[in-house]
């Protein structure tokens, strides 16, 4: 993303990431719970293979000093790539499998 943007829910697909800043300034004395509740395996599974809660954050001691910290206006756009630019394509396939206790894992080229 070229800037920031303030969201109340995210949602991410296996392997996905995102930089996220929480700002706790006005949370003092409350505790944040993060929870999971996508169904496993996603995005067909069975909501009681959900993980439930993943962390919680506990707000309990004052900052020891000021917090000079912002978020950025802007930042620094990924600029596309060209698939027409690619020197080399290559083909794979993304397989699903199941280890012996039921749990998917993923394989690429049929390889760990």
């Amino acid at each position: 993303m070229e800037y920031p943007i303030g969201i109340k829910e995210i949602i991410f697909a296996s392997a996905e990431r995102a930089d996220i800043i929480i700002d706790f300034t006005k949370l003092a004395g409350k505790n944040i719970i993060v929870t999971n509740d996508a169904p496993a395996p996603f995005p067909d599974g069975d909501p009681a293979n959900a993980v439930g809660i993943v962390m919680e954050f506990r707000i309990s001691l004052p900052l020891t000093s000021i917090d000079t910290s912002v978020i950025p206006a802007y930042m620094v756009p990924l600029p596309r790539i060209n698939e027409q630019l690619a020197s080399k394509i290559r083909s794979f396939t993304l397989n699903n499998k199941m280890d012996k206790y039921g749990r998917e894992f993923m394989l690429l080229d049929n390889k760990q």
